[in-house]
């Protein structure tokens, strides 16, 4: 009773030291503000742009200051979540660190008072596994030192929430760091995803600080936090190379548009700002002109998990060879190929008696303009075949007095143009295009003057002969890229990236067992790393699971247990409720099921986010016209959507994919709509990892899908 007893009371003690060191962090911030909002601005805030060299400094300061109160701003709900007691070696006493998303600086005397994240120091924080030494890399060399204490903090609107040490030298030290982990796992979820800065573990931190020149591959298991954790690598990245790197040429692909909407807060989070968020349709689209437009593949994608995720059909096949670096290689051919026709082997005769010779015009295009992109060279030659006219029309000048030997090298110039072939890369990809891939295309009626309809694959060949004609613009270049659930992204379109990237400055991050798009994506990790030199790929395996209970990872491990090769999560110790697993004889009784499982989850006030996850979007349609007609508040999410609002979602299992949900509900497990292969089985996977705390699973008791088997067994 006494221990008991003395353990409170330094507890308390504990929580009162950080209350009053909290409450005169909030007091400084608040303060720092009202001074820095004070000072008359020294440019005008308007659309005016600085004319002189002293407007400019102006204007450079005056946005120093606006970033400055922007960081204290958002701090004032929680300016910091971590501390660390260090004493570096030769120091006599330990320094006291407080971490945050920011850093903050007191500009009157020096004074860090919160060490940001991504500093080098507070590396010690994330990496620290209870060992009394610790090291750090210095931009003046490594950094020695003993870790006194390392303590993590929740503070939520201003409140301190929790206080626990995890680590205190020369006491017994548990497995608290898992007790400060597992209470923030256990909070709800919104319609956003947040960021992880507070609890980033010692494997993603490594991701997080490794080399910027490296094409890090990340193979995550679903509930890995790969996506945040690529997410905080950029944000790190800009903070160690700010003189280097800028954020408007950084960017993130993103699987789907509602998926780039639910990522869209976790950067500013961070205090990063103006980093492309896209998908690669739509940067695409956007290099060419918007010459472009995309037909509608909403229908297809039905077709292709209600028919049996067959790739080798047709029209599956037809997909996944024009994003195969076979097919770049015979757009390579093609370009080497037009290289060789672009220039018309006649002699020029702009008017009888004076010619250039073919040989000096095919000199200028493979020697002298070599280094430029095809179509470029193209234009360079003729131009300069103009001004060798018009130099020989000078001589002349005088004694054409009629004008007609002007007229008539005006015309030979124009007719000898006509001799070029054109460069056009909806003409070339028309010509290389087998046959069946024209009927797919043409079968598309369009109205005079609209935009040219392409399907989505298409996009990559397009926007790689645009790029060798015409090369990249100069404000297009990237430094950073980012590719999420790059297992559905085609060896093709990361080949057109590289064009944009060209430094090793990648992050590419998925998980093979949830490559459901498989006439798309890629099966393997080499199909994509193969793009870069080997010393500069270096790869990654994020094994745990922190999203999900320990049951229901369990439960989806037994979707895909039957594939050693597909990667299998391990969870992290959070136990919860067990899978609810729910049969039903007819329709009536599955509604009922389904109704009753909803509203018990509702009644418990905790669940937030709550998902419906259909074998189609029909049936998603169905379910959610049957709770919306009994008073629920349901979304139908559909494939053109581009928002997410969270709530109760009803969906197509793979629209779910990359989000998450305090529960889940999976309709109609059946032999008929999850039949037992391995793509049925990703399928499931994907579906069963997006709950964080809740699972319940309908299914025909007549006909289970097989891939149930080994969870049913577990009930018997």
């Amino acid at each position: 009773m006494e221990t008991e007893s003395a353990t409170t009371s330094a507890t308390d003690q504990l929580i009162q030291e950080e209350a009053s060191k909290l409450k005169e962090t909030l007091a400084w911030i608040d303060q720092s503000l009202k001074r820095l909002e004070n000072i008359p601005r020294e440019f005008p805030n308007d659309e005016r742009e600085p004319q002189t060299a002293d407007e400019v400094a102006a204007q450079a300061v005056d946005r120093l200051r606006d970033e400055r109160i922007d960081a204290l701003r958002r701090s004032t709900q929680e300016p910091y979540f971590g501390r660390l007691d260090f004493q570096t070696d030769g120091q006599v006493e330990p320094e006291i660190w407080y971490i945050g998303k920011r850093g903050l600086q007191d500009d009157t005397d020096g004074t860090i008072r919160v060490l940001d994240w991504r500093a080098p120091a507070a590396s010690i924080f994330y990496a620290h596994a209870g060992q009394d030494r610790a090291t750090y890399q210095a931009p003046d060399g490594e950094i020695s030192g003993t870790v006194w204490r390392k303590r993590n903090l929740a503070i939520r609107r201003g409140q301190l929430e929790r206080v626990v040490d995890s680590f205190v030298r020369g006491e017994q030290n548990g497995q608290v760091t898992d007790e400060f982990l597992l209470y923030r796992l256990q909070e709800g979820k919104d319609n956003r995803l947040r960021d992880i800065v507070a609890t980033i573990q010692a494997e993603q931190d490594t991701i997080i600080r490794a080399e910027k020149n490296r094409a890090i591959f990340i193979q995550g298991v679903a509930g890995s936090g790969k996506t945040t954790v690529a997410l905080h690598r950029l944000a790190y990245l800009l903070y160690q190379h700010s003189e280097q790197l800028k954020a408007e040429k950084m960017a993130i692909f993103a699987p789907h548009p509602m998926f780039m909407e639910y990522i869209s807060e976790v950067l500013p989070e961070l205090g990063v700002g103006g980093v492309l968020q896209t998908t690669f349709s739509e940067f695409a689209l956007r290099e060419l002109d918007y010459r472009f437009k995309l037909i509608p593949e909403g229908q297809r994608v039905q077709r292709w998990f209600e028919t049996g995720m067959d790739s080798a059909s047709r029209e599956f096949a037809t997909i996944y060879a024009k994003g195969r670096l076979a097919w770049l290689k015979r757009l390579q051919q093609a370009v080497s190929e037009a290289e060789q026709m672009s220039v018309p082997d006649v002699t020029f005769t702009p008017w009888p008696g004076v010619q250039l010779e073919a040989h000096w015009i095919r000199k200028w295009f493979t020697e002298d303009y070599r280094h430029y992109a095809l179509a470029v060279r193209v234009m360079r030659v003729q131009a300069r075949v103009k001004r060798w006219m018009d130099m020989e029309y000078k001589r002349v000048q005088a004694e054409d007095r009629q004008k007609k030997l002007k007229k008539a090298a005006n015309t030979a110039y124009q007719s000898y143009l006509k001799l070029w072939p054109a460069l056009d890369e909806w003409t070339m990809y028309q010509n290389l295009m087998p046959e069946a891939w024209q009927q797919s295309l043409s079968q598309v009626k369009r109205k005079r003057g609209e935009r040219i309809y392409i399907w989505p694959e298409d996009l990559a060949s397009l926007l790689y002969l645009r790029l060798v004609l015409y090369g990249v613009q100069p404000d297009a270049k990237l430094q950073h890229v980012v590719i999420d659930e790059a297992q559905d992204f085609s060896p093709l379109q990361l080949a057109i990236l590289r064009f944009y990237c060209q430094t090793d400055s990648f992050t590419i991050l998925g998980d093979l067992a949830q490559s459901i798009y498989s006439y798309s994506g890629v099966q393997n990790w080499e199909e994509l790393s193969g793009l870069f030199s080997e010393e500069s790929v270096q790869n990654f395996q994020l094994q745990v699971s922190y999203r999900s209970t320990q049951e229901i990872v369990e439960f989806a491990k037994s979707a895909i247990a039957a594939y050693p090769h597909l990667p299998l999560p391990v969870p992290v110790y959070r136990s919860g409720e067990a899978v609810n697993l729910l049969h039903y004889t007819d329709q009536t009784a599955q509604q009922k099921e389904l109704l009753k499982c909803i509203d018990s989850w509702q009644s418990e006030g905790r669940m937030h986010s709550i998902a419906v996850l259909c074998p189609n979007e029909e049936l998603a349609q169905h379910y959610a016209d049957l709770l919306q007609s009994t008073g629920y508040k349901a979304t139908q999410v559909t494939w053109d959507q581009r928002e997410f609002s969270g709530g109760l979602s009803v969906m197509p299992a793979y629209l779910a994919k990359g989000l998450e949900f305090d529960a889940v509900l999976l309709t109609d497990v059946s032999q008929h709509f999850y039949p037992g292969n391995e793509s049925y089985a990703k399928l499931l996977y994907v579906a069963s990892t997006r709950a964080l705390h809740r699972l319940a699973v309908l299914y025909s008791e007549r006909e289970p899908s097989p891939l149930l088997s080994q969870a049913l067994h577990s009930l018997d």
